[in-house]
């Protein structure tokens, strides 16, 4: 588990230090706020991986997209050609459902 990742889900304007990689290891700086349960922090990460997930294929066609500015040319020159050059990323990394 991604300690974390996890705790910046739980508290996310919370500063905090981890050592070792473990739960005894967590320590909230300058609040008041507690620190979450390791069963809070498990589910947390868990939700983090999903939405991880989920956002996995906008990342990676984000990676291959063309730049504005070279997608731009290609609308103006052949709009099909643009049309396919998307259509083949959103192919390759679909949404997921």
């Amino acid at each position: 588990m991604d300690y974390a990742r996890a705790l910046k889900y739980l508290r996310p304007n919370c500063e905090f230090k981890i050592e070792n990689n473990c739960y005894e290891g967590i320590t909230l700086i300058g609040t008041n706020e507690s620190i979450p349960s390791e069963s809070d922090l498990e589910n947390a990460w868990n939700e983090v991986q999903i939405i991880d997930g989920l956002n996995r294929y906008k990342n990676m066609r984000r990676l291959e997209y063309p730049p504005i500015e070279e997608q731009l040319d290609m609308i103006y020159h052949d709009i099909d050609a643009w049309k396919e050059t998307i259509n083949s990323i959103k192919a390759k990394y679909p949404k997921p459902e």
